[in-house]
């Protein structure tokens, strides 16, 4: 072995805990006995507290979406590339192993909607956004699982300096 990494945990002398992270490269004779060690030590103590925060916070948005039936949702103006939230897949009717599978796009949205829908999804159809600013649009849809629901979204229409449509943000809710 020539190197190795390792992440533990120490105690201060005034007995605050520090999770570092270790990184060393071992050097041997030519008998294989070792010679040297060289190595970095990093206190890593505050990205793990982020980390562990960001984990926090994502539990309790998961939580809350699965409480109050809701996802949020961020999509460029085309619809090609739309990223959800857990809630999102959740009110869709997809599985926690169906996620990775999927393309987020306009093209799902429409296998959920019937045509009358599509034709007023501000979300699908561009030239609806053009003079708004926010959207509300409440329209029914078919989930993966076959149960019919009606939904409420609310969008947020973001633009450039040039007041070109540069994304779409918003909320949607199983009501």
């Amino acid at each position: 072995k020539d190197s190795y990494r390792n992440k533990f945990q120490l105690k201060t002398n005034k007995g605050n805990l520090l999770t570092v992270f270790e990184h060393a490269n071992i050097n041997y004779d030519e008998n294989g006995i070792i010679k040297s060690i060289t190595g970095l030590t990093r206190d890593i103590t505050v990205q793990e507290e982020s980390m562990k925060s960001l984990a926090d916070y994502k539990a309790m948005m998961f939580e809350n979406e699965t409480f109050l039936n809701y996802g949020t949702w961020e999509s460029d103006l085309e619809g090609n590339n739309i990223f959800w939230t857990d809630g999102m897949y959740n009110i869709f009717g997809y599985d926690e192993g169906e996620k990775n599978k999927l393309a987020i796009n306009g093209e799902l949205y429409i296998k959920h909607l019937s045509s009358d829908e599509y034709l007023y999804n501000p979300d699908i159809n561009p030239d609806l956004l053009k003079l708004k600013e926010n959207y509300q649009w409440e329209y029914e849809m078919i989930d993966n699982k076959g149960v019919v629901k009606v939904l409420s979204t609310y969008g947020k229409i973001i633009r450039n300096n040039e007041q070109e449509i540069q994304k779409l943000i918003g909320i949607t809710r199983d009501v």
